[in-house]
């Protein structure tokens, strides 16, 4: 099991993200803190998955998930992958 986070300073903006994993499951998260008027920008959350020759990859951008990916990826064989994805961005 890992855990990782990093935090950085852009202009007037902290950016901060973390990652936890455990076996074969991911999860992590990343948002910004605005300090000339101490607004959070909306988080990000991110999981995947990845068993024997598959792997599942869902991301959710903001609080209300109206902007959601999702991505399914199949090793067929050592020559060829197939994926298959979906993604919506809803109305904010």
């Amino acid at each position: 099991d890992n855990m990782a986070a990093c935090a950085s300073v852009e202009g007037s903006n902290l950016v901060a993200s973390g990652v936890v994993e455990a076996g074969d499951f991911q999860v992590g998260a990343s948002t910004t803190y605005d300090a000339n008027d101490g607004t959070m920008g909306d988080p990000s959350f991110a999981a995947r998955y990845k068993g024997g020759n598959f792997a599942v990859t869902a991301v959710a951008n903001g609080l209300k998930g109206d902007d959601v990916s999702a991505t399914y990826t199949q090793t067929v064989s050592d020559d060829l992958d197939v994926a298959g994805s979906f993604s919506s961005d809803g109305n904010k």
